[in-house]
């Protein structure tokens, strides 16, 4: 009854994690529809999450419901600082070195 990917799914979670699962997507097709819920599923799959979280985050992922917030603009009294660049090379030199030796 169930479709192949769900059951597959099901199959990589343990017994608690089931009735969650279950219950997350049954409450994603009251919101969506049933379709997305196992896209969702799908690309669960793939990445290999079986928790919840990551299920319900693939999901609102997937079908675009995430919101982002409005652009912060920033009041003309903030100085508009210039990027720092970062020169890692002496750390890279560091991280050669053996304990107690000393970068000349």
């Amino acid at each position: 009854m169930l479709p192949d990917t769900l059951q597959t799914y099901l199959s990589k979670c343990t017994k608690s994690q089931k009735g969650d699962v279950l219950k997350s997507i049954a409450s994603l097709t009251a919101q969506d529809s049933f379709e997305n819920a196992i896209k969702a599923v799908e690309s669960a799959l793939i990445h290999e999450a079986y928790d919840i979280d990551s299920l319900i985050n693939l999901y609102t992922g997937l079908n675009g419901n995430i919101k982002y917030p409005a652009p912060l603009k920033l009041d003309s009294h903030i100085p508009k600082l210039s990027p720092i660049v970062a020169n890692l090379s002496t750390y890279d030199r560091g991280l050669k070195l053996k304990r107690g030796e000393r970068d000349e």
